[in-house]
């Protein structure tokens, strides 16, 4: 309830002004410009003096009847009721929404409250004139005061006032005389119908205001450069930054839009001209190493990975984590040896085990035996996850934008193909990467290198996609993924057009119609509706003898992209992605994502799917699985631990093109083989013959401080479970917590990639 004024360069306290009455207001309110200092306090708006703190004026709002606060009806899920401590008569606080919006501009004080915008004289307090204004979804109202005119947002329809009025930043008014000088039907034009816009403000620039309902939706405020971004958006009450001719997104953890939908925080810029943007197969190239034309892969014993090796990520092409090799739960610690930081999971062939090190571009070869090491690759970016392991050699992508080929017994380089030339960079984690950078993991299917380069399909040129000979390089297939933005233009010819009118479309948003479609939905390029887009983002591929899996996509040997989906294992957001924050989970299942709620755990894990259906695929934070069966780890929602099951699965063989992940079924999706309740924080499980291997840290009940635990500081722990029951079988101490998904079983031993920057090898 109080507010102090420091003088900036010396920290010396000018004045402090108090009021016992209720601030609640403030710290959302307060603005300073020239010698002023604005806030609201109350019903009350005030001016002071930036130096001495001596009141200039106060302006009594007063209370506005006719505004209604929304009602459970609404279907924004707030609460309505006087909160403890509040003074009887106070306005009702609604969660996540603020009192009031102040914006000074140009002598012109604007107050935004209870759904008036009301324009204050900034040396007097006199009002000059007032306007109607809208709340946000769980945001203050948005007032925009740019050259002279002031924009106003809201959401739409207008559940907040309880009626149905003009769309958000329809209206532009004159600053100092609020006449209404041009109307605009922008947004009706650009946003798509269905959910709610996103729970946080929206921004703007001299030249755009950019919008938060799907993305980010730039509407031009001089003219019709309007645009639809739905594959990135802000992190949760603040949104996203403009500044510095970038816009910067941090972090989120949404779940809508899993085929396309930006995860990290992003600085992004405008887009390139057309020719630097598309970018030429003809630019890659290959170099050959001083092992080219040496590697003898035709001589035993390298020929082939033998049956008890684990040579690529998660086992094998189709990514399943699990092993016929059999391991007792009776272990003993054979060796471990400090590696590097930022491990990636292991990988064994040969006699020998390979890791790479994401914070020092390096891949590493170790003597299975005891640990030493015997070889070391630097490359030119991070390696992200661990190499794939080929008739004796070592082949793996780097964030450099290169793929590498090795050779197994020494480390010398055989060839190194370059995507992209002239080579271009952008920082990453305080790392030079390629802008168009390589997993790791590359896929061998067919006796051919797979991989794709890029990050996603809505920047820099998209993504490719190659298939290369493993023994010298040379490009075998490739593909181009790029998707066309949405043309403002365009959606207002189809719209006039009349093919799609929009009467005959469903545009109502209620709780129960949250998957509402409208004319862009079916016409645009990004045909984007409440939860799903089209786009693509770059991931470990996935094989299964004859089609390649990028996430959703399906393509042939040859690279071509196939109409059909058919069953493999996919995440909503990536197999590497080991924030357990994000509304995801790994599947088993074709990738139907198309306007279905796949990515929300909490719906998937009931019965409440639209139309009756429900996720009846298998998904899970982590999954292994076999032919005919598949275990995994659940997170318990409103429950304390995480949830172990089986159940079976048909063969990929069988279950065929004709599987949905959602349909109806009288099943109840909680009902499994077999489930046990486990009180660790899962990092990664993975399957020999008999039994499961878990590694995580120590859950609620193991523990004093839960946060210590969940973040390692308690060091690890490994749970063996009998596959056949999920009972424990055996646990184990470790000094460290695994890395995301960092087990792998070969040679009768159990090797773990630990955060502490060691590997760790168990057998029995």
């Amino acid at each position: 309830k109080k507010i102090k004024t420091f003088r900036a360069h010396t920290g010396e306290k000018l004045w402090e002004w108090s009021d016992s009455r209720d601030s609640r207001y403030i710290p959302l309110t307060l603005a300073a410009a020239d010698d002023r200092v604005f806030f609201q306090s109350g019903e009350n708006v005030y001016c002071y003096d930036q130096t001495d703190g001596n009141q200039k004026w106060s302006h009594y709002r007063g209370e506005k009847g006719e505004y209604e606060i929304p009602g459970p009806s609404s279907g924004l899920d707030i609460d309505i009721g006087e909160q403890e401590g509040e003074d009887q008569g106070a306005p009702v606080r609604i969660p996540g929404w603020s009192f009031a919006t102040l914006v000074y501009a140009d002598e012109v004080m604007l107050s935004a409250y209870r759904g008036e915008l009301l324009a204050l004289d900034s040396k007097t307090g006199n009002p000059l004139w007032k306007g109607d204004c809208e709340h946000g979804f769980h945001s203050p109202v948005d007032v925009m005061a740019i050259n002279g005119k002031v924009w106003t947002g809201g959401y739409w329809p207008g559940k907040v006032s309880g009626r149905y009025g003009d769309m958000p930043f329809s209206k532009v008014r004159d600053l100092h005389t609020g006449e209404v000088i041009k109307k605009n039907q922008v947004v009706r034009n650009l946003w798509t119908a269905g959910h709610h816009p996103r729970c946080y403000r929206n921004k703007a620039t001299t030249e755009y205001i950019m919008t938060g309902k799907r993305g980010i939706e730039f509407i031009d405020l001089d003219g019709d450069r309007h645009s639809r971004n739905n594959w990135v958006r802000g992190v949760c009450q603040y949104g996203i930054m403009p500044a510095n001719g970038l816009i910067y997104a941090p972090p989120h953890a949404c779940g809508c839009y899993p085929e396309s939908l930006l995860y990290g925080f992003w600085a992004i810029g405008p887009e390139k001209d057309e020719a630097n943007s598309r970018r030429r197969m003809t630019d890659s190239r290959v170099e050959k190493g001083p092992a080219y034309g040496e590697t003898n892969i035709n001589s035993p014993p390298q020929k082939k990975n033998p049956p008890e090796s684990w040579p690529t990520y998660r086992h094998d092409m189709s990514r399943s984590g699990a092993s016929d090799m059999q391991i007792s739960s009776d272990l003993t610690l054979q060796w471990k040896t400090r590696a590097e930081e930022d491990l990636t999971p292991p990988v064994i062939s040969n006699g020998k085990v390979f890791v790479s090190s994401k914070s020092t571009n390096q891949v590493k070869a170790l003597d299975v035996e005891d640990g030493s090491e015997i070889w070391s690759f630097t490359t030119g970016g991070p390696v992200d996850s661990p190499p794939t392991i080929y008739n004796g050699l070592v082949l793996f992508g780097s964030a450099d934008g290169s793929v590498y080929c090795l050779r197994a017994s020494d480390g010398k380089l055989v060839w190194r193909f370059h995507t992209k030339f002239p080579d271009q960079r952008t920082i990453v984690r305080d790392q030079l990467e390629s802008i168009w950078p390589v997993h790791g993991s590359v896929l061998i299917q067919d006796d051919v290198v797979y991989f794709s380069a890029g990050r996603s399909s809505y920047l820099d040129g998209g993504i490719l996609l190659y298939g290369l000979d493993p023994e010298t390089g040379a490009v075998l297939h490739t593909k181009s993924i790029q998707s066309d933005h949405p043309d403002y233009s365009e959606t207002l010819q189809q719209r006039s057009s009349g093919d799609y009118p929009e009467e005959a479309i469903d545009t109502t948003v209620t709780p129960d119609n949250q998957n509402a479609v409208d004319w862009k939905t079916l016409t645009a390029p990004d045909r984007s509706d409440a939860f799903s887009m089209k786009g693509a983002l770059s991931d470990v591929l996935v094989g299964d003898g004859s089609s390649i899996y990028m996430k959703h996509l399906r393509f042939d040997k040859n690279l071509k992209k196939q109409p059909d989906k058919d069953t493999h294992l996919f995440s909503t957001s990536r197999l590497l992605d080991d924030s357990e924050v994000h509304r995801t989970h790994w599947v088993l299942g074709i990738g139907e994502f198309s306007r279905l709620q796949v990515a929300y755990p909490w719906i998937a894990n009931s019965r409440g799917g639209r139309g009756g259906t429900h996720l009846s695929a298998p998904y899970g934070l982590m999954l292994s699985f076999t032919r005919d069966s598949v275990w995994g780890i659940w997170r318990r929602y409103g429950e304390n631990g995480y949830m172990l099951w089986a159940d079976k699965k048909q063969p990929f063989s069988e279950a065929g093109r004709s599987a949905h992940d959602f349909k109806k079924t009288d099943n109840d999706p909680t009902d499994h083989l077999w489930s046990e309740v486990i009180d660790l924080h899962p990092r990664s499980l993975v399957k020999s013959r008999n039994n499961l291997f878990i590694g995580g840290t120590p859950g609620l009940a193991q523990t004093k401080d839960p946060y210590k635990a969940f973040t390692g500081q308690e060091g690890g722990i490994l749970w063996i479970m009998d596959a056949s029951s999920g009972k424990k079988q055996a646990g184990y101490k470790l000094d460290a917590p695994p890395v995301w998904d960092g087990m792998a079983v070969a040679s009768n031993r159990l090797l773990v990639s630990m955060e502490n920057g060691t590997i760790q090898c168990f057998r029995e």
